[in-house]
């Protein structure tokens, strides 16, 4: 589904280049996507410039809806036109923004906004569970001899021990109940 959805993206974008820019010659059609399960934890999808690629993740195919990945496939296809329009690296300048503007192109596109706002059902509530669980603050104690360790912002997992021997307590300090994963 992605790889059509991609090559209609790339054709549609490459007829408006040529419509808005006759005497101008880039290569568009030759931008690669790749999907990978091992790519980045903290982007969804980069343009590699130099390389023409767009890396997806994997976690986000399928499970979002095809206007969301339309907007996406969009969005990164044309960092790679601009950056070949203005022989240039341009990020999310306005260069880039005009650029997105003069092909059509809103908000959602140049911005990268749908990106942050539209999940599919279920995925946002999952991503906001995830997000206040790793802000949470724990008081660490040990299970045996109740010695505190303290406070910390992050989770100290099973492999912390006191030197006691006992396990290593992570008490959410907002609730006050024990978090075991």
């Amino acid at each position: 589904m992605i790889n059509k959805l991609f090559n209609e993206v790339l054709n549609d974008i490459n007829k408006m280049y040529k419509k808005a820019h006759p005497r101008r010659r880039i290569n568009i059609l030759g931008i690669k996507l790749e999907i990978n399960a091992r790519y980045s934890k903290s982007n969804i999808a980069t343009a590699y410039t130099s390389k023409k690629l767009i890396k997806v993740r994997k976690q986000y195919v399928g499970v979002t809806t095809e206007k969301w990945m339309r907007e996406l496939l969009q969005h990164e296809i044309m960092h790679i036109v601009a950056t070949l329009h203005f022989k240039k690296s341009v990020g999310h300048s306005p260069l880039y923004r005009d650029l997105c503007k003069s092909f059509g192109f809103g908000k959602s596109v140049y911005s990268g906004t749908n990106v942050k706002t539209e999940w599919i059902d279920g995925y946002e509530e999952k991503k906001a569970n995830k997000t206040k669980r790793m802000s949470q603050k724990y008081k660490i104690e040990c299970a045996e001899c109740g010695k505190k360790f303290g406070t910390r912002a992050r989770y100290m997992g099973a492999r912390y021990k006191c030197q006691c021997g006992g396990a290593i307590n992570n008490i959410s300090i907002e609730t006050g109940e024990l978090i075991v994963k």
